[in-house]
């Protein structure tokens, strides 16, 4: 997760980072199985996250890291 938010295809990567330099907050909507993966593109860092959306945050680790970071980490498998 430290590596900031990556994307393979070139082309995308300047409309990418213009939504998230334009937008108030940004939200990631990310498949657990994506969490350490990296591709060769940064369009985003970690800093810039205000919240993650996720299928399930399995493992401590993931939620301490979105803790001590500031982003609010949201899991469909956990209930309120």
């Amino acid at each position: 997760m430290t590596k900031g938010i990556t994307h393979s295809p070139p082309l995308e990567r300047e409309s990418k980072k213009a939504i998230v330099t334009r937008r108030p907050e940004i939200h990631l909507l990310i498949d657990h199985h994506t969490f350490s993966k990296y591709a060769l593109i940064t369009y985003c860092s970690l800093d810039e996250i205000d919240c993650i959306i996720t299928d399930t945050a399995s493992g401590k680790a993931c939620w301490d890291y979105a803790e001590q970071h500031q982003i609010r980490l949201v899991a469909a498998d956990q209930s309120d």
